[in-house]
């Protein structure tokens, strides 16, 4: 304020100025020479800008009231910037601040207060508006588990729930033999998956078609890639895997474990004596018309 604009200025033409206007003028040329002309109220400050811009002598206004004031007219706007990122923002707010400038980010309160020209200030206020809001994509909450009741009459309870342990790992499954049920705990759609299972089991158990459970030991080196060959070639049975003690448990009827162990030597996974061993027979029991003496027990083969 105590350095002045040396020399002389001269400017006339025939045009009608507002106070605004005027002042803008005069900024237009000041602003060359290293000098501003500032509004305090009813004063006018003249700055020497060579030597800083004193920032806080810029008067401060709205967003709004930009459209008062002239495109050479050094004010202070701060800029909110809702949910837009404080950092997207200040990078492009800082590509448009000239020399006489200055952004203070206020990270707390998700804010830009600029300093500049108020014909800056109106294209940063653009490009402000311009930078998206991040779209938030919630994360849908997992099902929750669910207990579930089926029914298993004519089942083996040890075989089935082995059976159904090895397919469904993450679910909690339990036979009651007394009242011949299968209790599971599990995802909805994992307890769609177990009653599909059980089902079929159901329905291979009846007349001469009953369901037999085989294990097979297999020197194999993938498991699942042998299940799920099995699996193409007979579609029908229940196969599950055992890593830990290196075999598979086939739930099925006769003929259909007739084409497991058709399938398995044809892979030279396993000779005639080792299809042969370890399988479980589930004979259904009517409770009304068998006494303890006459009950069919299960066989079981090794």
């Amino acid at each position: 304020m105590d350095n002045t604009p040396p020399g002389l200025f001269t400017y006339s033409d025939t045009k009608e100025y507002t106070p605004t206007q005027a002042i803008d003028l005069l900024n237009s040329v000041l602003l060359s020479k290293g000098f501003a002309l500032m509004r305090r109220e009813k004063m006018l400050i003249v700055v020497d800008t060579t030597e800083g811009i004193p920032f806080e002598m810029a008067p401060k206004i709205s967003v709004e009231e930009l459209v008062d004031r002239g495109r050479f007219e050094l004010v202070t706007v701060e800029f909110p910037l809702g949910e837009r990122p404080l950092d997207a923002c200040l990078t492009a707010v800082q590509e448009l601040i000239g020399k006489h400038g200055r952004a203070t980010p206020l990270t707390t309160a998700g804010k830009i207060i600029v300093t500049e020209t108020a014909g800056k200030l109106q294209a940063i206020n653009q490009v402000i508006a311009a930078i998206p809001v991040p779209t938030t994509t919630s994360t849908p909450k997992p099902p929750e588990p669910i207990f579930a009741v089926y029914p298993a009459k004519g089942l083996d309870p040890k075989a089935t729930v082995e059976t159904l342990e090895g397919l469904f790992a993450d679910a909690k499954i339990k036979a009651d033999p007394t009242a011949e049920e299968i209790h599971a705990y599990g995802t909805p759609e994992v307890q769609a998956s177990i009653k599909a299972s059980v089902e079929k089991m159901l329905a291979n158990v009846s007349g001469d078609n009953r369901a037999r459970l085989h294990t097979y030991p297999i020197d194999h080196e993938n498991l699942s890639d042998l299940q799920s060959q099995l699996a193409l070639a007979v579609p029908k049975a229940q196969i599950t895997l055992d890593e830990k003690q290196r075999r598979l448990l086939v739930f099925a009827n006769a003929e259909q474990q007739t084409q497991v162990q058709q399938t398995l030597r044809q892979l030279g996974v396993a000779d005639s004596e080792t299809t042969r061993k370890h399988s479980v027979v589930v004979y259904p029991v009517e409770r009304d018309c068998a006494g303890p003496s006459d009950r069919e027990p299960n066989e079981l083969t090794q």
